[in-house]
């Protein structure tokens, strides 16, 4: 038998597949567009968790199809541990339906109908589906126009399935769906699909910044989502508020309703702190909370201050943990590889609140998940965030922990409330807010770290200058002839709360090289605390005279004080260092040139975590095996001894 044209390319294509990895293979044939692209069909299982039966696809799509057909008999279908099923079309609910039934069990399925004969159901079904998961226009006005031709194909119904699961309604209910039974894979709970993130955050565009983000995509983004469904949109948009000048677009969005008062009366059940804090800025910036509403801001309020355990957990804990497992898969699958780090972590962080609300409804002990969230992909994390660096110096993975978020979150609050205290007196919350006495909200803040930068925030300098003074101290100290760890001290603590001034970086580098890049400290006093705020002065500052000064220090430290300097704590200061450089060439042969040093130095226990640092690097920025790729073979070289 001859094979048509598409036919013998497919063969090629798989042929040439099975030449490469599996894992290569596997993220090619999930690719819709590369399968569409070479005309490759497959053939996968359909699985109904509710009833614990598995479905070959190509068998219950012919039966599917035998039943638009079947006027008396109805067919039969099996499923994978040999039962079987019959199926039936019902056409007397909205939407259409199809009825699996064995002895004990049935199976309703609407999605099933897209594959009628009939246009009128097809497109029935299928808008019903649109409207249920709010799928954008575009994509919607796309499948209609296949649907109105004909009925969709065994892959192309997978596709629309696919599209449909694509959106954050869909995925809310599948997180929800895959926390009550305790299961599901990492990758299902937060997808690897860029075109789930831009529904949920907006389309970058041509943004190159995050200010031009905020007033182009993702303006555009809040206010279609709130002309589409106000309620919904107003949900979703309160999970971007990552940073407040995202609480401004969503105020100039909306207005106060009873509608905002029925979501705010939700958010008070089962809200995650982040869109707790959105709620808050939001309503105090409407010019006047009147009756309906006053009620469900003021719980609102008391319970974002009051910051209790929800499903048994700190609330900033589960969105601390939830946002660095995010953030960690999303970098691992490298769906978003090509977007700059603000918007990588918005999404992340915007995902992460959607599960945390999740968590909340479903209820119960969250310790478990929070564990879990910590650790699954907190190595990916760390290094991503590293990776971030070159790009965006002032913000670190240590800015993430539940302490931190509660700083920054709370302090966005008093932040509010100083800004709109007409409403906050009309409320009486005048005590609780702008007070402080014991339980006010600021009593419970370390209120400078509150002005530390948030995970949009990398790429701001800093707003505050250092005070003259201060400033005149770290320059007198760094001049001594023999610096002390003192001389360093402010300037490693002042590395991300002030502007310093480029010249106190080459000060700095110098009087490194005048203390023989060894820092003398007192009985106590942690080396990793001088040098990594050090790296981060060098990286927030672009020096990269400072830069390498600290990498000397690594050296010197590494080779003749191994005691005071573990692998782990020079592979941080390190990647902080290197963030120094701009270009990403430059920035791959400082990290290259580090990680070939670290290998070659005396190891033992670490050379594996080190090796794991490096390979999962090489992973996350493909540039940088050309320079790294000597340091992963003598570490593999080394273990494998």
């Amino acid at each position: 038998m001859s094979l048509t044209a598409d036919q013998m390319r497919a063969y090629l294509v798989k042929t040439t597949l099975a030449a490469f990895p599996a894992s290569i293979q596997d993220v090619l044939m999930a690719d819709p567009s590369f399968r569409r692209e070479y005309k490759i069909t497959t053939d996968a299982m359909v699985s109904f968790k509710n009833v614990g039966s598995t479905f070959q696809r190509s068998s219950i799509f012919d039966a599917v199809r035998r039943a638009f057909r079947a006027r008396r008999k109805k067919p039969t279908v099996e499923d994978h541990a040999g039962q079987k099923w019959t199926v039936e079309f019902k056409n007397d609910t909205t939407p259409a339906h199809m009825l699996l039934s064995n002895d004990q069990q049935h199976i309703l399925n609407s999605h099933f109908a897209m594959l009628s004969p009939s246009k009128f159901v097809r497109l029935n079904v299928f808008r019903h589906e649109a409207d249920r998961f709010g799928l954008p226009d575009d994509d919607r006005t796309k499948w209609e126009n296949l649907l109105v031709t004909r009925a969709p194909e065994d892959d192309e119904l997978g596709f629309i399935q696919d599209d449909l699961n694509a959106t954050p309604i869909a995925l809310r209910a599948i997180i929800s769906e895959s926390l009550a039974d305790g299961g599901g894979l990492l990758q299902t709970i937060v997808p690897h699909s860029s075109t789930y993130y831009n529904r949920l955050i907006g389309n970058l565009g041509d943004a190159q910044d995050f200010e031009t983000y905020v007033s182009g995509g993702l303006r555009q983004h809040i206010r279609a989502l709130a002309a589409k469904d106000s309620s919904r949109g107003y949900r979703q948009s309160l999970l971007l508020a990552a940073q407040p000048a995202i609480s401004v677009e969503i105020a100039t969005s909306t207005s106060p309703s009873d509608r905002i008062a029925t979501i705010w009366s939700e958010l008070a059940q089962t809200g995650d702190v982040l869109s707790l804090t959105a709620a808050i800025e939001t309503g105090l910036q409407y010019s006047q909370v009147y009756g309906e509403l006053r009620e469900p801001l003021v719980r609102l309020i008391e319970i974002a201050v009051a910051a209790a355990p929800v499903a048994q957990v700190d609330p900033f804990e589960l969105l601390s943990s939830l946002i660095i497992l995010a953030y960690g898969e999303i970098a691992y699958s490298r769906v978003l590889a090509a977007k700059p780090p603000y918007w990588r972590r918005l999404a992340a962080i915007a995902h992460a609140a959607m599960m945390a609300r999740c968590v909340i409804e479903v209820g119960g002990d969250a310790k478990p998940i929070v564990d879990w969230a910590k650790s699954a992909r907190v190595q990916v994390f760390m290094l991503q965030t590293f990776v971030d660096i070159r790009e965006e110096p002032r913000w670190t993975a240590e800015l993430i922990l539940p302490q931190q978020l509660r700083n920054v979150l709370g302090g966005r609050i008093l932040l509010a409330s100083h800004a709109h205290t007409a409403i906050v007196e009309q409320l009486d919350m005048t005590e609780l807010l702008l007070g402080v006495g014991p339980g006010s909200l600021s009593s419970q803040l370390n209120i400078p770290l509150s002005f530390l930068p948030g995970p949009l925030e990398g790429a701001f300098k800093a707003a505050i200058e250092m005070p003259d003074d201060h400033l005149a101290d770290i320059r007198s100290n760094l001049l001594l002839p023999l610096p002390s760890a003192a001389s360093f001290l402010s300037l490693a603590n002042a590395a991300l709360l002030f502007r310093i001034p480029d010249d106190v970086s080459d000060l700095a580098a110098e009087a490194l090289a005048r203390c023989g890049y060894y820092i003398q400290r007192a009985d106590g006093e942690p080396l990793v605390l001088f040098l990594l705020g050090l790296a981060m002065v060098a990286a927030t500052t672009r020096s990269d005279t400072l830069a390498d000064a600290l990498l000397t220090v690594l050296r010197n430290y590494r080779r003749a004080y191994t005691s005071e300097l573990d692998v782990d704590t020079a592979f941080q200061v390190a990647m902080v260092a290197c963030g120094s450089r701009i270009l990403l060439s430059d920035w791959c042969a400082c990290v290259g040139a580090c990680m070939t040093d670290m290998a070659f130095q005396e190891l033992a226990a670490e050379a594996e975590r080190l090796h794991s640092h490096v390979s999962i690097l090489c992973h996350l920025v493909p540039e940088l095996w050309a320079t790294c790729g000597q340091a992963e073979a003598a570490l593999s070289s080394f273990i494998a001894r």
